[in-house]
């Protein structure tokens, strides 16, 4: 067997190497993302338990803000302070969570554009009804469908199509 890889080594010189220097890359950029990453798994512990809380908090109809010491959160101590910008993405994403468990969150609207999969200049865009609850759900889509003209409303025109879709949903509001 030593022979017969010699001799492939041989024939093969260039794309072993290549397969080399790749694997080397590979090996390189993984041990540069681990040694990056250490503070945002810190921050992970953290926010997971942060989060943890306040769902707890929330199922009693309370809010609760827990404020973790860097010791009890797993975060190095020395040099690790998160960007403003970061910190302040995780907050966000902490209170719209809250908002989620709340059912405060705004609702998708009833009315989206359908586009067909025609191409070019015979593409035509449907309304397809967001809320529509079938018997038969491996049926389709529900459009909007008018009546006298026996017919699903579609338009050519997509900016048509977009005061259309929002005449749609503005009707929906007031109701």
């Amino acid at each position: 067997m030593g022979y017969k890889f010699r001799k492939f080594a041989r024939r093969n010189k260039t794309a072993l190497r290549v397969a080399a220097g790749i694997a080397g890359v590979l090996v390189l950029a993984t041990m540069i993302t681990t040694r990056e990453t250490a503070p945002l798994a810190a921050l992970a512990r953290s926010t997971t338990a942060a989060l943890a809380a306040r769902l707890a908090g929330l199922a009693g109809g309370e809010s609760v803000v827990v404020e973790l010491s860097d010791a009890e959160a797993g975060a190095p101590s020395e040099g690790a302070e998160l960007p403003a910008a970061l910190r302040d993405a995780l907050r966000a994403l902490a209170d719209r969570q809250d908002d989620v468990i709340r059912g405060k969150t705004h609702k998708r609207p009833r009315w989206s554009i359908f586009i067909s999969s025609l191409p070019g200049p015979e593409r035509k865009y449907l309304f397809l009804d967001n809320e529509a609850k079938s018997k038969w759900p491996e049926l389709g889509n529900a459009l909007h469908y008018d009546g006298p003209l026996k017919a699903f409303t579609s338009f050519s025109d997509p900016e048509a199509a977009i005061t259309f879709c929002q005449h749609l949903n503005s009707q929906e509001e007031t109701k």
